[in-house]
């Protein structure tokens, strides 16, 4: 039996290409915020209660997150909703299933003054965008 994955956000650059390379292999659902696109769910990352129904009814061996908020510049006019996509969600996404768990981050939660980064290197992000992908709150900012 094939591995069920879901990717949240499949319709964004980077889903729609993990998408096309493990569709041929797994059970792939991909979800899109905006409604019905090449066959994936609807699906709003923000609704707490359309989460828990998706992931319920899919039961997802993996989940890959894929979906974000990535305008650098909007995030820090709109850090609430920012913070709610990038950061909240992921968190709830965590605790209510017991699926493998796949985040997609970014380069933007370091500083950029050493280059050349590795998942070892301790993050410090400059901006929203960053804390929101870190997973921290807005708030000492």
């Amino acid at each position: 039996m094939k591995k069920r994955i879901l990717i949240v956000g499949a319709c964004g650059f980077a889903g729609s290409k993990i998408y096309e390379i493990l569709a041929n292999n797994f059970n792939v659902i991909g979800t899109c915020r905006t409604g019905q696109h090449n066959g994936y769910k609807k699906f709003d990352v923000i609704n707490e209660c359309e989460m828990d129904k998706l992931i319920e009814s899919i039961s997802p061996d993996i989940i890959i997150y894929a979906s974000a908020i990535t305008d650098v510049d909007y995030c820090e006019m709109n850090p609430s909703l920012a913070n709610l996509v990038n950061a909240h969600s992921i968190r709830l996404i965590s605790k209510k299933n017991k699926s493998k768990l796949i985040y997609l981050s970014t380069d933007y939660v370091f500083d950029g003054k050493k280059g050349t980064y590795s998942e070892r290197d301790c993050p410090n992000p400059v901006n929203k965008y960053g804390l929101s992908k870190l997973n921290r709150n807005f708030d000492h900012f």
